[in-house]
């Protein structure tokens, strides 16, 4: 297993174990609502967003529904 995908399920036992969701589904959200996130994301961020990388808001989505 790859030291990130270790860190990740380790992260993700982490909060589980604290009873704090781990995925966006765990908090209702859809594919749907997807969309209705994304003016929000722009709004509190700006577009691009990004530390490492500047992002977009189709970069977002993709991220949204990754988490989902």
């Amino acid at each position: 297993m790859a030291k990130s995908s270790t860190w990740s399920w380790a992260a993700r036992a982490f909060f589980a174990s604290l009873g704090m969701p781990t995925t966006l589904a765990e908090l209702d959200v859809d594919a749907a609502d997807i969309p209705k996130m994304l003016p929000t994301l722009a709004q509190n961020k700006g577009v691009p967003f990004g530390t490492f990388k500047k992002l977009t808001l189709e970069d977002a989505a993709e991220i949204y529904k990754l988490a989902l």
